[in-house]
């Protein structure tokens, strides 16, 4: 049993050996079937003309390779707009972008195409003989999109002005050697000005383009299937979106296999068709979603995805994906924070009812400034248990990318709990990590009877300075108990745990670890575990230090949980009572509003170095606690 998306990890810089100053942007990312290789392109400007750079990472994500350019071309000439595409294992490659020479002014756009037969580590280019079928006349392609069903069966489609703007298809059955003759898609002919399309192949051989046009004096999104292999295409619905607004730049995904028309023969009423889109109505843009459950013939109600704000603001440039169990995942780029300065943020929303609602929305960007985030890349493994993002990212003063994925819970062990007895779970799988943790729930402690769960944690949130041991997942996360439960939990004695043993939950409110509601932890050197009680379940990590010298933001979060790092170290103690106090301005005031989680974050981000530096030096101790005066004063006032 897995629990596909519980918690964002920390952001992950991909790294570029080119100059600061280069701009990046238009990021693609993509994962083999195992989720374990991670490939990312995407366009980068020097201050003369754009390249397309490719990184890579072998281990889900947590580095990544040095970045590459994929085709060395001469000065001038710009490559823009790189997608990707990779088969299960992970060996081959394939990368699409638009280039133009930009020096020459009669020069079109034409497609190029890079391929890798050994994880990325060579590429071979060249043009795709696709521009315009022997005639001369210099036509323009552009926004490519690809996909990749099989052995070297590769799909691709585009933008074209051949004739009118059109969106047109071909495929190759050779890796990319040569293309079959490109098939119109659609035209200028019914709706105006056809862009940005987005494709996906099916494993059984049906493919899906959407795109927006001009319709009835608005942008609209369409469809299009092909049950032959690319011949011919059809529309099955005239229009996706059920309204009268603007919409564009669809993002698309297909699950399954299925004849058009008939729902999935395996599963009751199941989502195989979604489609996402950036909605302008009344001035405000909002991202929508609507789905199929026949395989594309008939679609249902738009649903809008994203929160909005008090104060309307825009939403934009979605990217979706849907796993093997129907769950949903939208990323995109949002604007709702722009009354605290912010420029914009990524953010991520969850379907776990087949697309008729969606969870609340997660911020997926950690940083404390007001940079802007934009043009996400979403991305899931073969099982939907991994999920990948990546972005274009300023908070460094130029556009770089980031890249984020998702915490993963496994559970190893369940087992269901009368509320009137108590009982114990007892992980008695030897092959965990975790073999032998234990949790005892006590007599009156549940309200109800519950299933009670241990779990392994893939990816966990970083833990803090003088982390050890490995992270426990305990569910249902959230639930909360009228009795404290006794936890106990192996580490691996070469972790070697220092002097003061701390336990944290992860507090996704506030995106930080902390120890509310954890008591009377202890550390048996002998048998390896550490025993601690908690009233709450989520996911637990481990923290020492050493007396003596360090670790004094470690200990600035013990005892109680206070999370007041500065605090602590001025008093030396979490138990003292101004520490009490500030915790309790902070618990009534700070972590009940937006703004104030924001700067709780912001602190817990900061102060850990400060709260260090001053728990040692005793003069400064009493100097901090003299500036605390004010604002302990003003804590005790509001909270009475």
């Amino acid at each position: 049993m897995v629990c596909h998306f519980i918690y964002i990890s920390k952001n992950f810089y991909i790294e570029s050996v080119q100059s600061i100053l280069h701009y990046r942007d238009n990021s693609s990312i993509v994962v083999n079937s195992s989720g374990k290789n991670v490939y990312v392109v995407w366009e980068e400007y020097n201050g003369t003309d754009y390249d397309v750079y490719f990184a890579k990472s072998t281990d889900r994500g947590r580095s990544f390779s040095t970045d590459i350019k994929v085709y060395d071309d001469l000065e001038g000439v710009d490559q823009r707009y790189p997608v990707i595409a990779t088969d299960s294992s992970g060996q081959k490659i394939y990368i699409v972008w638009q280039q133009k020479d930009s020096s020459d002014l009669e020069s079109d756009w034409d497609l190029y195409l890079a391929s890798s037969g050994d994880a990325g580590m060579i590429f071979t280019s060249h043009i795709i003989p696709i521009d315009d079928e022997g005639d001369q006349i210099p036509w323009n392609q552009t926004n490519p999109v690809i996909d990749f069903r099989s052995s070297d069966n590769i799909y691709l489609a585009w933008c074209d002005d051949r004739d009118d703007p059109a969106i047109y298809f071909a495929s190759s059955s050779n890796g990319g050697d040569d293309f079959a003759g490109s098939v119109l898609v659609v035209d200028n002919a019914i709706t105006e000005a056809p862009s940005y399309p987005s494709l996906k192949v099916t494993s059984g051989g049906n493919i899906y383009i959407a795109w927006n046009a001009g319709s009835k004096g608005n942008h609209h999104i369409f469809l299009e299937i092909s049950i032959d292999g690319g011949l011919t295409f059809e529309s099955y619905q005239p229009q996706i979106d059920g309204g009268t607004s603007d919409a564009t730049k669809p993002s698309l995904d297909v699950r399954g296999s299925g004849k058009v028309g008939e729902p999935d023969e395996d599963e009751d009423e199941n989502v195989n068709v979604c489609i996402a889109w950036q909605n302008l109505a009344d001035g405000d843009e909002d991202i929508y979603f609507d789905k199929s459950i026949d395989f594309g013939a008939t679609f249902g109600v738009d649903v809008q995805v994203n929160e909005d704000s008090v104060t309307p603001q825009p939403q934009k440039n979605p990217s979706l994906a849907i796993d093997n169990s129907g769950d949903i995942y939208i990323v995109w780029h949002d604007q709702r924070n722009s009354e605290y300065g912010d420029q914009g943020d990524i953010y991520l929303a969850q379907s776990t009812d087949k697309g008729n609602s969606f969870n609340t929305n997660i911020l997926m960007n950690d940083d404390a400034g007001t940079a802007t985030q934009n043009m996400p890349s979403i991305v899931l493994d073969v099982n939907g248990k991994h999920v990948n993002i990546c972005w274009t990212d300023y908070r460094n003063g130029t556009a770089d990318i980031y890249f984020v994925k998702n915490t993963v819970i496994t559970v190893s062990k369940s087992l269901e709990i009368d509320c009137d007895d108590g009982g114990t779970v007892i992980l008695d799988d030897v092959a965990s990590e975790l073999y032998g943790a234990e949790v005892e729930i006590p007599t009156g402690a549940l309200e109800a009877d519950t299933t009670i769960t241990i779990g392994e944690v893939d990816n966990p949130p970083d833990l803090p300075e003088g982390g050890f041991g490995v992270p426990i997942h305990l569910g249902p996360s959230g639930l909360t108990f009228d009795e404290p439960v006794t936890v106990t939990v192996p580490y691996d004695p070469s972790d070697s745990p220092g002097d003061t043993i701390e336990v944290y939950y992860y507090d996704t409110t506030i995106d930080a670890w902390t120890n509310e509601g954890i008591t009377f932890v202890s550390i048996d050197r002998v048998a390896h575990t550490v025993t601690f009680t908690t009233t709450h379940f989520s996911i637990f990590g481990f923290g020492s230090s050493f007396l003596g010298g360090g670790g004094g933001a470690i200990a600035a979060i013990g005892g109680g949980g206070s999370g007041c790092f500065i605090a602590t170290a001025a008093y030396g103690t979490p138990m003292s009572e101004e520490v009490g106090v500030l915790s309790e301005f902070r618990d009534r005031y700070l972590l009940t509003n937006s703004f104030g989680k924001r700067f709780v974050s912001l602190y817990y981000k900061l102060s850990p170095p400060v709260a260090d530096y001053i728990s040692e030096r005793g003069n400064l101790k009493s100097i901090v606690r003299t500036l605390l005066k004010p604002f302990i004063w003003f804590s005790k006032l509001v909270i009475g």
